[in-house]
């Protein structure tokens, strides 16, 4: 009866370190994927729609690169 025991214990033991690391991969590859959805912005000076993490703010408006962000605030300054 003694060797049941430790081999079913051994088999729960098994199974249960199996299962953490079936979880653990899986975790770690969702963490791994990129966004699926990226919010755009639209350019105030041109028109062209850009990542809104990759946008340039100014004043609360987004632009699509320093230039444009530059410019409007000259625009909007005179």
């Amino acid at each position: 009866m003694g060797i049941t025991r430790l081999l079913l214990l051994l088999a729960v033991g098994l199974l249960v370190w199996y299962a953490f690391n079936a979880w653990k991969r899986r975790r770690e590859a969702l963490a791994r994927r990129a966004p699926r959805r990226v919010v755009m912005v639209r350019c105030e000076r041109c028109g062209l729609h850009v990542p809104r993490n990759e946008a340039v703010l100014r004043d609360g408006r987004s632009y699509c690169c320093e230039a444009h962000g530059e410019a409007g605030a000259r625009d909007r300054g005179s």
